[in-house]
């Protein structure tokens, strides 16, 4: 069975895409325990009713406060890859 050249570029680039996947792992591997503690918290102290309550209207109070709740995230947290 023979390779072409295409197959074996094929997976020098899904290695490095693999290698640059790996190299993000240090830098998100404090942030999402962090996110996912965060997450437990608002679980555990906010029903879901009261989230729904606030956030789930067609209403320009609902809009703003997602758009507060939301906006700053990405920039509170610098390692996000939204940043």
């Amino acid at each position: 069975m023979t390779r072409t050249v295409d197959q074996q570029g094929f997976k020098k680039e899904r290695l490095i895409l693999f290698l640059d996947f790996l190299s993000l792992a240090p830098t998100h591997a404090v942030a999402l325990p962090h996110g996912l503690f965060l997450a437990g918290l608002i679980h555990v102290f906010m029903s879901r009713e009261a989230v729904l309550k606030h956030l789930h209207q067609d209403s320009l109070k609902s809009v703003s406060l997602n758009a507060a709740v939301g906006v700053p995230v990405p920039h509170i947290c610098r390692r996000s890859p939204i940043s």
